[in-house]
């Protein structure tokens, strides 16, 4: 077996995600023809909570989960776990163990499962394990779910789900443009690590990142790695840092001394949110090659929608084909 032939629509969990498993359907898994083996992800399986703990010491809302297939815990080796950069898995767990009276639409009320998805930023094939980024403050069933998760708890994933697509460029004439929004990172990072991991790939990589405040900037370290490659450069945006003493100004700015302390060795931070002008002014450096621009979008629904209806309209002339929204 090597693709879901059963989609139905008990499997769409109703929040009019941008790729709905309704409308997109589960990648085809080249591993799995070259090894003989079956994607685990195939269906609804179980995996075992390994770990979870808070992914920085500024924000303890944001935490990192790392499953186990329960396939790999029984020892068997017909079973791989494959995944491709900017797709998502489906969390399911009962309504019975979901949080009472939290259910969000309509869809959910004629159901027995609760549904969510999650794009994991590491995996490892062999070992069919993976990790996600979860943001706890929120107050959903399914954060619930996952806030009562102790190690060693099960549950349920099945996918890889999304429509990104990308070729490797051995000439170095591609750039893709890379916008996110928060936790959404964490669906870009395996993304930009398989690029840059990959000496014959000389795409170029613009990475626009917006996040709340310093404290709130998750890969941070994954970030500033990243800076050692050439053909890749990051811009890293906070709407909402402010020091006690740019109180009065409501934001402190490039110039306040306490936000500069807090940046490390060539840090590409900057105070503000990144707006129009600010997109216009970073993309004028690549010229005639905008419009051929290859673009991801990770964040909330209103915010992908911005820049794809910004980044497709005469000024950028972007192809919409061209955008992913994950």
């Amino acid at each position: 077996m090597t693709d879901i032939e059963d989609i139905n629509a008990s499997d769409c969990c109703g929040n009019g995600c941008a790729n709905c498993v309704l409308d997109v359907k589960v990648k085809h898994s080249k591993v799995c023809d070259k090894t003989g083996k079956t994607n685990v992800l195939l269906q609804y399986t179980y995996f075992r909570l390994l770990e979870k703990k808070p992914h920085s010491d500024g924000d303890s809302a944001v935490w990192e989960f790392h499953f186990k297939s329960a396939q790999a815990e029984i020892g068997e080796t017909e079973y791989i776990l494959d995944l491709s950069p900017g797709y998502h898995l489906m969390l399911r767990t009962p309504y019975a163990t979901a949080a009472q009276g939290c259910v969000e639409n309509e869809v959910e009320m004629k159901r027995k499962y609760l549904l969510r998805p999650y794009s994991p930023y590491w995996w490892d094939v062999e070992k069919m394990e993976f990790k996600i980024l979860v943001n706890l403050k929120y107050h959903g069933p399914m954060t619930a779910v996952l806030r009562n998760l102790q190690n060693d708890n099960e549950v349920e994933f099945r996918g890889p789900i999304g429509k990104f697509e990308f070729t490797p460029d051995n000439k170095g004439d591609n750039v893709i443009l890379i916008i996110n929004q928060g936790v959404a990172i964490a669906a870009t990072i395996p993304i930009i690590e398989n690029i840059l991991k990959n000496d014959e790939d000389l795409t170029r990589i613009v990475h626009l990142s917006c996040f709340e405040n310093i404290n709130h900037i998750y890969f941070r370290k994954e970030i500033n790695d990243f800076q050692k490659y050439w053909n890749y450069k990051a811009h890293i945006y906070v709407a909402h840092e402010l020091c006690e003493d740019c109180k009065p100004l409501s934001a402190c700015s490039h110039l306040c001394k306490n936000f500069r302390n807090k940046l490390k060795y060539k840090e590409p931070i900057q105070p503000g949110r990144l707006d129009d002008m600010e997109l216009n002014k970073v993309l004028a450096t690549y010229g005639n090659d905008v419009p051929h621009l290859q673009v991801v979008l990770a964040g909330t629904g209103n915010f992908q929608q911005h820049f794809k209806d910004l980044l497709s309209c005469d000024s950028y002339g972007i192809n919409k084909n061209n955008i992913y929204l994950l």
